[in-house]
């Protein structure tokens, strides 16, 4: 009996698609490929997980709104300073000293994008470049400082004095590959 062999991208991406193999056995693609996509590949009781991959794929992604019901933020652990007038624009941080932020191409920038929270366009080629908040609008940039790899949700203190909308958001929702994002957007839709 021939066992199943299926591909199947799920978000689009700038890059040609890859995906790192175990065999057959499916593992999504990881940031140090360059891909925006998730590959998934089935076998055996891993095809069901292809079906559940597929299912949040066709879902359309919402999109952001600048009057958005800030209180249904995907991932949210805590608000730091909820947004009073139009988001424009929205940085994912990664890193303290020296502030990184993730980009549209990376796998965080997929699922952010996937859930209505489009990371905004990087300005240099680097994934996870630095940042100097000086170069943002504090009145329309949303700032999603993530619980990992840095730590902002112990250590929030240190972002409250920064003048930007801003939320501590659950790293392992838009970080962690496999199980974790798909369980993540399988609740944000509902299924």
């Amino acid at each position: 009996m021939t066992k199943p062999n299926v591909t199947l991208p799920l978000f689009s991406s700038p890059y040609q698609p890859r995906s790192i193999l175990d065999g057959n056995v499916i593992v999504p693609a990881h940031p140090s490929c360059r891909s925006n996509s998730f590959l998934y590949r089935a076998k055996n009781s891993s095809e069901f997980h292809s079906h559940r991959w597929q299912h949040v794929a066709d879902r359309a992604s919402p999109l952001l709104s600048t009057t958005q019901n800030w209180d249904q933020l995907p991932g949210l652990i805590e608000w730091i300073h909820r947004p009073e007038k139009p988001i424009k624009t929205i940085h994912y941080i990664i890193w303290k000293n020296p502030w990184m932020i993730a980009t549209p191409s990376t796998f965080i920038g997929s699922i952010t994008e996937k859930v209505g929270l489009p990371l905004a366009a990087a300005t240099t080629e680097s994934r996870y470049p630095e940042i100097n908040f000086d170069k943002f609008d504090p009145d329309s940039t949303l700032l999603l400082f993530s619980s990992e790899p840095f730590p902002f949700h112990k250590k929030v203190s240190d972002i409250k004095s920064l003048p930007f909308p801003s939320a501590v958001v659950d790293g392992q929702c838009f970080s962690w590959f496999g199980t974790h994002a798909l369980r993540f957007l399988e609740q944000y839709f509902l299924f």
